[in-house]
């Protein structure tokens, strides 16, 4: 590699770093959402008491092992996972520009890894503990390690591919529709095609899928748990909805983190393409993973969440960067002035992103100092009726914040989805009849919700009264109230 190279990518890591570091930072953005603490919580929990996979099957285990990654170095669980999440994020643009250098040129591959440093939703999601920028890494590792071996028939570049697929496919399910894919890239890759050497690489890729497989067969008699489970759930969800249509447009549409004019630019990149047949094979892969991803929105087996299209749409950014070049192909200097253009747009999406960021890190405030009132007086025998339920608080992120075990705490559980438009969260009597629970000695809810309201209803006060049990407020917060059961 020569050096000037060398320089480029070290530019383009410092770039996303320094961006990512200071949102990171300055936004103390990890989500108070359920995915993202429940799957810190889920690897706490397995490194406390390392039995079977973390995850129950339901989500890959490999995502739960990286989060742990720097805990057995003295950090603890959020700061590992933080990093881990943040340094794969970076890492991921210098190598999208070796990738994409290796299928278009380096005009493109720089502008394509610019891009990706400054996408939103790639800024973001560096700061949560999701799949969604370590599976990204993994896949560009994959591709541009296969890419390297057809260009050079360095077979390491083959098994080390093959080692990239085996990870994403332990970390989402979209990884074994790209396990099946890039075989196929493979074979249009090569020089000399080799029907058998694609086929060695394509059993090379499932191992990690066989194992999950077996896993789910021996716990749950079915191959797939976690794929069928979750697609159930989200469809009986969903079928609930009355405003389902709407339900759709309206997620995908509001979701500003996904700057809509980037995506306009691969569009057109990709028809372009496709008309002039320029790289068929790497546009094949994302094309066929796009749409499937996009199918499962469609059929109500997944949630409208940009985030599913997120892997298909950043891989194809490219194509955006090389229409762009075509229009300008006679200046580079209209190439130049269309860039900056494109950089100035993605202010907007960035700056949005951080601003609710910045308020979600401002917003739980009341609720933190109420979890660590709740982390410093409770002993370890204590047990907690937990009622959390607004956007952005859930009982993942109280147990993380709290550092409560799931089992010494009692939360409301989801209704049944059927009956979701009815569902009332608690009444008087299981409140009275959990109350009445020797094991609970706190209470710890939000304002106005409906375990408050019961709280101060007349039946419950009449208990309380007969009963010769009080609920002491322990805070003075008027968003979160930490009681105390004493009887």
């Amino acid at each position: 590699m020569k050096q000037p190279e060398k320089a480029t990518l070290a530019a383009l890591f410092i770039i996303g770093f320094l961006v990512r570091l200071y949102f990171n930072a300055t936004t103390d953005a990890v989500t108070y959402g359920t995915d993202a603490t429940a799957r810190l919580m889920q690897a706490r929990d397995w490194w406390q008491n390392p039995e079977g996979l973390p995850g129950s099957l339901i989500w890959l285990p490999l995502h739960h092992f990286l989060l742990l990654a720097l805990v057995p170095f003295g950090l603890s669980f959020e700061l590992s996972g933080r990093i881990v999440t943040l340094l794969l994020s970076s890492f991921s643009i210098p190598l999208f520009y070796l990738l994409v250098r290796s299928v278009f040129d380096t005009t493109i591959a720089a502008w394509s890894a610019l891009l990706l440093a400054i996408n939103p939703f790639h800024i973001l999601y560096s700061s949560y503990y999701m799949t969604e920028d370590v599976f990204l890494f993994f896949v560009i590792a994959a591709v541009y390690l296969l890419k390297l071996h057809t260009d050079s028939g360095n077979k390491k570049h083959l098994y080390l591919s093959s080692i990239m697929v085996n990870s994403a496919c332990w970390i989402r399910y979209e990884g074994w529709l790209i396990a099946g894919l890039l075989p196929f890239f493979f074979y249009f890759q090569q020089k000399e095609k080799n029907l058998k050497a694609c086929l060695f690489y394509f059993l090379r890729n499932i191992p990690a899928i066989l194992v999950y497989c077996f896993c789910s067969w021996t716990n749950y008699d079915i191959f797939i748990y976690g794929l069928y489970e979750s697609d159930k759930e989200v469809r009986l969800e969903l079928s609930a909805r009355p405003d389902l249509w709407q339900h759709l447009t309206g997620r995908l549409s509001m979701d500003f983190i996904f700057p809509v004019w980037m995506y306009l630019l691969v569009i057109a990149g990709v028809v372009r393409a496709i008309v002039s047949k320029h790289n068929l094979p790497y546009l094949f892969i994302w094309l066929a993973l796009f749409a499937v991803s996009a199918w499962k929105i469609l059929t109500f087996s997944s949630q409208p969440f940009w985030r599913y299209l997120s892997c298909p749409l950043l891989m194809l950014i490219p194509y955006g960067a090389w229409f762009l070049a075509r229009l300008s192909a006679k200046s580079n200097f209209y190439l130049c002035l269309a860039m900056v253009a494109v950089f100035g747009l993605s202010i907007m999406p960035i700056a949005g992103a951080y601003r609710s960021r910045q308020f979600m890190s401002e917003a739980p405030q009341a609720y933190k100092q109420g979890c660590r009132q709740l982390k410093e007086i409770r002993l370890p025998h204590e047990k907690v009726i937990f009622d959390v339920k607004i956007k952005g608080y859930d009982h993942a992120a109280f147990f993380e914040e709290a550092d409560i075990n799931s089992n010494m705490t009692w939360f409301p559980m989801p209704p049944s989805l059927s009956f979701l438009q009815s569902y009332q969260r608690i009444s008087d009597s299981s409140l009275i009849s959990i109350i009445s629970d020797t094991g609970f000695h706190y209470v710890f809810i939000q304002e106005k919700l409906a375990l408050d309201s019961v709280i101060h209803g007349t039946v419950v006060q009449q208990y309380l009264q007969s009963s010769g049990i009080s609920l002491d407020a322990l805070n003075s917060s008027s968003n979160f109230q930490l009681l105390r059961i004493r009887r």
